[in-house]
């Protein structure tokens, strides 16, 4: 059986390092197979991922190369970002196992590339460092948006961020990553688009709620239209309510309350 492939990570906050975990714990099922290295242990490492975010990213990826430069480096782009052709491998957008898988197991890994990763932390800059010091908030609600529109996932994650409970929210761009996400971590509601390319909200809908666990958690339909057929077709595919593009803040925020206020008396009867 062969060992683990041991990835390092940089520029990541705790959050995401805990999802990277789950996505790697995947692997263990076909081979190759990954784990994350442990930098506090100064684990050797075989490929590093590195979270292009500003400058001082950009100055950590290249100090890395500069020392390691048979070790590959995966650079993980925020949003659409495009990779910089320097980028001997990227992994574009939202971080699902497939994209994770499609571009590490096409990475060819030279003998002798893992170095002591405390020679790697050398490079790490003051502003990762304190990314890496944030605590994750404990009590906040969990929260997915599914839409392709990135003005329509902005907007949402404004009214959100002026919620009166604290929120933790992700975003999938297609129903197929949203199916995905929801198998690596428990959301307490969802943000639905009805049109989306792929598998369209209806179909996302029907079979989120196959899931185990998933039975009840509030799902809100996003649709630009309100016909008759399409609260049917909502109804009979499981989803809680619908909300209307383009949404009023009062009509959004008085929805929010009764959905967490469900929530909340859902958890407390567990």
């Amino acid at each position: 059986m062969t060992r683990p492939v041991p990835v390092g990570i940089m520029g990541f906050s705790p959050q995401e390092k805990r999802y990277l975990q789950k996505i790697f714990a995947l692997s263990n099922q076909d081979a190759p197979s990954y784990k994350l290295a442990d930098m506090d242990q100064t684990e050797p490492v075989a490929i590093l991922l590195v979270k292009k975010m500003e400058a001082s990213a950009l100055q950590q990826q290249h100090a890395y190369q500069a020392k390691y430069p048979k070790n590959p480096l995966v650079v993980v782009t925020v949003g659409k970002e495009p990779a910089t052709p320097e980028d001997t491998y990227y992994i574009r957008g939202v971080l699902i196992p497939s994209r994770v898988f499609a571009v590490l197991n096409n990475i060819q890994i030279p003998s002798e590339t893992t170095k002591p990763i405390e020679q790697a932390i050398e490079i790490q800059s003051p502003v990762v460092a304190e990314i890496e010091k944030i605590p994750a908030v404990s009590n906040a609600l969990q929260v997915l948006v599914v839409d392709d529109s990135q003005l329509m996932q902005k907007t949402i994650q404004i009214e959100l961020n002026q919620a009166t409970i604290p929120l933790t929210i992700d975003f999938a761009d297609t129903g197929e990553q949203a199916l995905e996400q929801v198998t690596l971590k428990k959301y307490d509601f969802i943000f639905l688009d009805v049109m989306m390319p792929g598998i369209d909200g209806f179909e996302t809908c029907s079979q989120m709620r196959t899931f185990e666990g998933m039975a009840k958690t509030p799902i809100i339909m996003l649709t630009s239209k309100t016909s008759a057929m399409d609260e049917v077709k909502g109804l009979m595919a499981g989803c809680t309510t619908y909300l209307t593009k383009p949404f009023e803040h009062d009509e959004f925020h008085s929805m929010l309350e009764r959905i967490v206020s469900w929530v909340k008396e859902f958890n407390d009867r567990k």
